[in-house]
């Protein structure tokens, strides 16, 4: 996925709060991280939020199954999003990134901003198939894995 500059530069800092905060050991020393503020603000989260969901109705990720592109859109979720600290913002961003990237995301982090996740499972019964495979594509469909199952 291709990001400019300028979101480029907010979501590497992004990046360094969150793997902070993760990797904070008690409640006191989550408290005490702050974001940098000289690049990190509310009107640069909204932008990067906004372009972030604008990605999920564009290109490759507008036909991906289960896009949460309307979800996103809808003006609660914003106002939501809005509301929060700069530091839940942060994390709700990279949570947005996941979505994006991989489909695959922490669910309960997306419950902040009123959002449901889930994965699926397909019910059928292999047993009785002589050869089973799946197949995995990357986004761009330039990359191809086969994973033999029986």
């Amino acid at each position: 996925m291709l990001i400019d500059k300028e979101h480029n530069r907010t979501l590497k800092e992004i990046s360094k709060f969150v793997f902070k905060f993760n990797s904070a050991k008690t409640e006191k020393e989550r408290e005490k991280l702050k974001v940098n503020e000289k690049i990190i603000s509310l009107e640069t989260n909204l932008k990067l939020f906004d372009h972030l969901v604008e990605k999920m109705n564009s290109g490759i990720f507008k036909n991906k199954q289960y896009n949460k592109y309307d979800d996103f859109k809808k003006d609660q979720t914003k106002n939501i999003f809005k509301n929060l600290s700069l530091e839940a913002q942060c994390i709700q961003i990279l949570e947005i990134l996941n979505i994006l990237a991989t489909y695959k995301t922490n669910f309960d982090k997306l419950k902040t901003i009123d959002i449901i996740t889930s994965r699926t499972s397909l019910n059928m019964n292999i047993t009785k198939l002589d050869e089973f495979k799946i197949i995995e594509k990357s986004v761009t469909g330039l990359y191809e894995k086969i994973v033999t199952i029986i």
